[in-house]
């Protein structure tokens, strides 16, 4: 996981996760890339402090166990295929995102 001062702004987010996209297997680079892209295009106008402090650790997070998972492939001598990887990722992010906004909303 990153320091806080690593991740100081969003732009430093941004880089941050477009490096541990470098560390996935080559062709799911780019769609990782873009779906970074298009989150941080979706979210480019949020200005609350704690809404941009949960989503930076849920993406610090999400790139950590997409990483693991990755790596988990590769210890067993898997091949994650392209739609495999992608699908299995978007119902797990979904459903670890359910978790902790449930837990978020908690007051």
């Amino acid at each position: 996981m990153a320091g806080s001062k690593l991740l100081q702004t969003s732009l430093h987010l941004y880089a941050y996760l477009l490096r541990k996209v470098r560390l996935l297997p080559a062709e799911v680079q780019p769609y990782y890339r873009n779906y970074i892209r298009q989150n941080f295009r979706q979210h480019a106008d949020e200005d609350d402090p704690e809404n941009i402090r949960i989503m930076t650790s849920t993406a610090i997070s999400d790139m950590d166990w997409l990483l693991a998972k990755v790596t988990t492939f590769f210890l067993h001598g898997l091949t994650p295929q392209l739609p495999v990887l992608k699908m299995a990722t978007e119902v797990e992010l979904r459903r670890r995102r359910r978790r902790s906004n449930d837990r978020s909303c908690v007051i």
